[in-house]
């Protein structure tokens, strides 16, 4: 039997399944031995006949086939196979920053390299955010999601930004819903946290954290309450550099103030303005950075989980025309998958518009990686994606879509592309180093408390179903799925929003009323009265003659009326 076939590619292993789609390890044949490996990211057969999924996944894909730079995951081809649709992007051999970071330590990493990996994050930035059709009409990218998980370096050095899977953009057809934000609560930025609409800006912001992280030698953000995490963050409160670093060098001081400036209009207008300020304290260093600095670092700390990935994968090549189903190859060593370095991806679906381009369509795919789940399965629980967090304090509800710390399914296509999913959302299977499978020890089954609130005589729907009570209480497997509900009211906008079964979730929606199309609540019926307002029944008549009351009548004049 010949390995599995996704359009012109023959399938080695699987490196992540998730919510939305699984990323494949895949190979391309051509005439006299010509082989290539590149990583496919399909959508998931479930939700290719779903409108709304389908659309975030090709616009997605619109977004990933535009871009073309030196630092930014290339995307190869998108298609579709009958009713199978996916993304071919470049396979990279490397880590994930984050799982660098956990692997050597931040403080053992010269200040210098990681002030290289950043201006290369930049300058993919740069050509993302100045992306363009072909036709000249600017997409206006936003990342937001710019995090050491989403930033991929290679063996050789390069710096590879990816995951444009949550990316805001004008002109797409799938639509950010109302009010809903997205990205990590560690580098989110202050007008993302606000639920204000977002440029990209917003991106500088986040590289700015990374810059602090990497003078401080440190996260910024260990393990907080989210919500005092974005109380300080709205407010601008985040500790300066200085206070944490006595001697930090001032031109670093002041490069990182300014990224992270709380009012956009304060910080670096362009990543480009951002990239030329590091790439100038650079030149001035005694120690010249360049890739082979960087290979350096990442090389010699993986060398042993390079060596067993590139045996692994020999032997599948060798064996592809008797493959009876592909392995699962871990990508990531284990250890390193879970992290503490950012906390969870959210999604923060407020009262208020998150959009940054007025009338225009916006991309947001949030692309979780629960356990993968059984074909059998219905879509109730096939599904992942989040949880809530209530922060009533501000007077709006916010909503924390949490990502499990593990497998990503999403943007970063590659060797890449794998590890770094699985270090920020997901649960992938163990396996051996040589590629082998293991048999996954079977979790205790959880459960999680699920309540949804919602307007007086709105109808609620969970995964198509409508649900009964107000609130809506139910005891559920805590399994990682996604599941989509819908709160529907005539003369109301319908809140359309996904859920994930992994933590408890209390939710209070709310409705928008659509303008010239006033509610008109149903007539109730009067209420019943009460025991003292019913009158007493009719006297029975049993066919005796009843006694008539004596009447005193003045015989001279009968019609007098009695004072």
């Amino acid at each position: 039997m010949s390995a599995e076939r996704i359009g012109k590619y023959r399938v080695l292993a699987k490196l992540g399944q998730g919510g939305m789609a699984r990323v494949l390890l895949t190979m391309s044949q051509g005439p006299h031995g010509f082989n290539k490996l590149l990583v496919v990211k399909e959508l998931r057969e479930e939700l290719a006949h779903d409108p709304d999924f389908l659309a975030m996944f090709l616009d997605e894909a619109r977004i990933a086939a535009r871009l073309n730079h030196p630092n930014i995951v290339q995307t190869y081809e998108v298609g579709s196979d009958v009713d199978r649709y996916f993304i071919a992007m470049e396979y990279l051999e490397g880590q994930p920053l984050n799982a660098v970071f956990r692997r050597v330590g931040r403080k053992n990493i010269p200040l210098e390299i990681h002030l290289r990996i950043l201006a290369d994050v930049l300058a993919g930035l740069e050509h993302a955010h100045n992306l363009a059709d072909f036709d000249g009409t600017a997409f206006h990218v936003v990342h937001r999601d710019v995090s050491p998980q989403n930033v991929f370096v290679t063996y050789e050095g390069a710096v590879k930004l990816v995951d444009f899977g949550i990316a805001k953009a004008a002109g797409a057809s799938s639509r950010t819903q109302e009010g809903m934000l997205k990205g990590k609560i560690s580098y989110i930025a202050p007008e993302q946290a606000r639920c204000e609409p977002v440029d990209a800006r917003a991106d500088l912001f986040t590289v700015g954290v990374m810059l602090w992280e990497a003078m401080a030698g440190r996260r910024m953000i260990t393990r907080e309450d989210e919500m005092s995490v974005l109380a300080r963050r709205m407010a601008g409160q985040d500790p300066s550099i200085r206070t944490v670093v006595n001697d930090v060098p001032d031109e670093l001081a002041a490069i990182c103030d300014k990224a992270m400036a709380p009012k956009r209009e304060d910080r670096y207008q362009t990543a480009r303005e951002f990239q030329e300020v590091i790439e100038r304290y650079l030149s001035g260093s005694d120690f010249r950075v360049g890739p082979k600095d960087v290979a350096s670092v990442v090389s010699s700390a993986f060398e042993d989980e390079r060596a067993r990935i590139r045996a692994t994968i020999e032997e599948q090549v060798r064996n592809v025309d008797h493959l009876r189903e592909p392995i699962s190859l871990e990508l990531v060593p284990a250890s390193l998958k879970a992290t503490s370095d950012s906390l969870a991806r959210v999604v923060l679906p407020v009262r208020h518009g998150d959009e940054t381009f007025p009338n225009s369509p916006q991309t947001a795919i949030s692309q979780a990686v629960p356990p993968a789940q059984t074909k059998g399965r219905s879509l109730l629980s096939a599904l992942g994606v989040g949880t809530a967090l209530a922060l009533c304090a501000l007077g709006i509800v916010l909503y924390v879509n949490r990502r499990e710390t593990s497998s990503n399914s999403g943007g970063p296509a590659t060797a890449a592309a794998a590890p770094e999913k699985t270090t920020t959302s997901g649960a992938n299977d163990a396996r051996t180093a040589a590629g082998s499978t293991t048999t996954d020890a079977t979790p205790a089954r959880e459960t999680i408390k699920v309540v949804v609130k919602y307007p007086e005589d709105a109808k609620a729907k969970l995964d198509g179903g409508y649900v009964e009570g107000n609130p809506f209480t139910a005891t559920l497997p805590k399994d990682g799925s996604i599941h989509k509900l819908e709160v529907e009211l005539a003369g109301h906008k319908t809140d359309k929003r996904t859920l994930t079964f992994d933590r408890d979730i209390d939710l209070d929606v709310e409705l928008t009323p659509l303008p010239g199309r006033p509610y008109i609540r149903p007539t109730k019926p009067p209420p019943a009265e009460t025991a003292s307002a019913v009158k007493p029944p009719p006297p029975v008549d049993d066919g005796k003659k009843k006694p008539q009351p004596s009447v005193d009548i003045d015989e001279t004049n009968p019609y007098k009326k009695k004072q």
